[in-house]
């Protein structure tokens, strides 16, 4: 569970009681026994547990975890020594807080970020066990590793063994430490620490970065003492696309009904090798994001996922946990964070707390969307109906609907925290027909641009929609305003106010032995045609547009026109000649909307659309559509025997790599990264113009 809800960042603590008692229903719906956190909360989330939990049989537990001075274990990508006095302190300051806490036995003085108040209450009962610190940095591993000064500590409950590593033994020392406090109020409860696959203690031949194989934590080189009862664990993150040695190892492996599956290699391989020791997946997620981050074998993507797909995903990831021997998984996450950024979107948009980017995937891992508007009433939906539009107008105090109109047409603009909506109606009551018919809608979002194609569009546009058919219609972006080309691209060559395909970074190319895998780049403009009400049989949060008899409508996310804080208004601006990104303050855009028949082009007058920025955002909760498809599999899984063990088959080892051919995603290009580095990321197409043939 994180910390936060839409327009807020998780040191504002702005989760109420009232929505965390909510959330432990939505978890009892689930069927899920333990909740994990992260880190210290106020004291009312405590509060919630223990009246959550009164007079049930059946609690809820929590897992709870510590959070390790990750910055300062970084140390700006350089690694720092983990026993370094500051690090330890500050780290051994955290596991005091919050063992007291637990217990009720604590005050802390209010502090910016951080969670603080009076403790009082003893959630002891409650707690499950620990999870302590964070995925480590390989480079921090090393710097410790490196030091040749000796540890002189003494261990009275959990102590490392005779092949632990310096890190190693500074770990012990921290779970030590925890186990040592909780038994000053006569608790001894199961106690791990945070691992994850970049230093796990496997071999990963086929790894192509670097990094990702540079370092090694061991479970199996800390331990309990005689002296320690409750029990001790080893505790993986375990994603199903990284790291990327997940593409090419275990391609052979088979799941315990037979079928390839690497993830299932490699829970096998990592369960074979801690055999005599408790193994969970502390962490494990899909995200329903309409854009991805990375691609991952079986399909398995980070992000690009619908809500249904995502909910049959967890489900079977959880299945492969326990069909392969783990003593428990935990699904990442309870619900959605505006506030998280990706790699490849984190260096342009700006306020993401403030609003949601459908492109971002660290946005949407979880099981409870985190939907704009103040509730489902309060949405637009494209689903073809007119009702919501209508009531959206009638409202007091809802987002303003603009409305416009011409002999044969009319049209109406609104928006919410996610998205830009338009309704295109045919006044002479004819029936839409792509694909003998297209629409196309252009953006003018800031000063400059051109008009090219040639005379489609009476005004500059910096990018726009083709809506063709249902499985062919695109989005275009101006070469001199692409986000994608003036970031990647390696040439000094000029543009030519050509329209592009609108694209994101997915992975750089990667040397694997003897193969060179091309870069990945997802063509992010490709519109989806669905339904997007969540009460519809056909639900597709990824949808994009719906048209039916004279009716149609589309949505654009902002990030896809250029807008990079909508509560803000502020918007992508054109490259200066150093390349570097810029933005500039914007009073509304223009949408200029042009329809293509046998008949031939029909211009609509451009059309201005100003919206009131936000200080803060409006949002509810909704269950996603795969919310009952995890419950179900938690059932499957609760009422199974204790000891489900596999068909028997051969162990699986890590393979040789038996083919270079890149994986596949819907909307994934390849870039051959043979090309000469100055033109690697060039441009894909030229200027497209359009007629009466629909053009090409």
């Amino acid at each position: 569970m994180g910390a936060t809800i839409p327009g807020h960042f998780p040191g504002e603590f702005a989760v109420t009681k009232e929505i965390l008692l909510g959330w432990f229903q939505d978890c009892l719906d689930l069927d899920i026994d333990v909740l994990r956190s992260y880190t210290l909360y106020p004291p009312y989330f405590y509060d919630a547990i223990a009246e959550f939990n009164r007079g049930r049989t059946k609690p809820l537990y929590v897992m709870h975890g510590v959070y390790s001075p990750e910055e300062e274990l970084m140390n700006g990508g350089d690694g720092a020594d983990g026993w370094d006095e500051s690090i330890t302190n500050e780290f051994k300051d955290n596991i005091r807080e919050i063992v007291l806490a637990l217990h009720g036995d604590i005050t802390i003085p209010e502090r910016a970020g951080l969670a603080y108040g009076n403790y009082t209450t003893d959630v002891s009962p409650y707690i499950l066990g620990w999870v302590i610190g964070t995925e480590w940095h390989p480079e921090a591993v090393v710097k410790t590793n490196s030091i040749t000064t000796p540890v002189d500590q003494t261990f009275q409950f959990i102590s490392p063994t005779s092949d632990a590593s310096r890190f190693e033994k500074w770990l012990a020392y921290m779970l030590d430490y925890a186990a040592q406090l909780d038994m000053q109020y006569n608790w001894q409860r199961p106690i791990s620490f945070t691992n994850w696959l970049t230093t796990d203690p496997l071999s990963h031949p086929l790894e192509p970065w670097f990094r990702e194989n540079l370092a090694t934590v061991d479970v199996a080189h800390v331990g309990p003492t005689s002296s320690f009862t409750g029990g001790y664990f080893g505790s993986f993150h375990v994603y199903p696309y990284y790291p990327d040695f997940l593409r090419y190892e275990y391609n052979q492996c088979l799941n315990c009904r037979g079928q390839t599956d690497p993830y299932a290699g490699y829970l096998n391989q990592l369960k074979s090798y801690y055999s005599n020791i408790p193994i969970i997946v502390a962490e494990f997620g899909i995200p329903s994001s309409r854009s991805l981050s990375h691609a991952g074998p079986a399909g398995r993507h980070q992000g690009g996922h619908d809500e249904t797909e995502q909910g049959h995903m967890l489900a079977d990831l959880m299945h492969m946990i326990y069909e392969e021997g783990y003593d428990g998984g935990i699904i990442f996450a309870l619900q959605d964070e505006w506030f998280k950024t990706s790699w490849n979107t984190v260096h342009f948009e700006r306020s993401g707390h403030l609003w949601r980017n459908r492109l971002t995937n660290e946005e949407h891992f979880g099981v409870l969307s985190m939907d704009p508007g103040s509730s489902y009433e309060d949405n637009i939906h494209i689903d073809g109906q007119t009702g919501d539009w209508t009531r959206r107008e009638n409202t007091e105090n809802s987002v303003p609907v603009a409305t416009f109109s011409n002999n044969d047409y009319s049209w109406k603009i609104t928006h919410d925290e996610s998205d830009l909506y338009l309704l295109v109606e045919k006044k002479n009551g004819e029936s839409w027909t792509f694909p003998s018919e297209n629409l196309l809608i252009g953006f003018d979002v800031v000063a400059g641009g051109s008009n090219c194609p040639s005379s489609t569009f009476t005004t500059n546009v910096e990018m726009f929609l083709n809506l063709r058919d249902r499985d062919n219609s695109q989005m275009f972006v101006n070469s001199d305003y692409d986000l994608f080309y003036h970031t990647y691209n390696r040439s000094s060559e000029s543009t030519d106010n050509s329209y592009e395909p609108a694209k994101i970074i997915v992975s750089y190319p990667m040397p694997v032995k003897q193969c060179r895998f091309p870069a990945e780049v997802l063509i992010t403009g490709i519109w989806k045609y669905g339904i997007t009400d969540p009460a519809s049989p056909d639900y597709s949060n990824l949808a994009d547009w719906y048209f039916t008899g004279s009716v149609l409508e589309v949505r654009f996310p902002w990030f896809l026109i250029g807008i990079m804080d909508p509560s803000s208004k502020l918007a992508l601006n054109y490259f200066p000649a150093s390349a570097n990104v810029d933005f500039a303050n914007i009073e509304g855009i223009s949408l200029e909307i042009v329809h293509l028949d046998a008949n031939g082009n029909t211009h609509f007058d451009p059309s201005i659309y100003n919206w009131q920025g936000w200080e803060s955002p409006s949002w509810h909760q909704r269950r996603k559509s795969g919310f009952d498809i995890i419950a179900g599999m938690n059932r499957v899984i609760h009422s199974a025997p204790i000891d489900a063990s596999c068909v028997p088959r051969s162990a699986c080892q890590a393979q040789e790599l038996t083919s270079c051919e890149p994986l596949d995603a819907p909307g994934l290009v390849h870039v051959d990264p043979n090309q000469p580095t100055a033109t690697f990321f060039q441009r894909i197409s030229p200027c497209l113009t359009f007629g009466q043939s629909q053009g090409k």
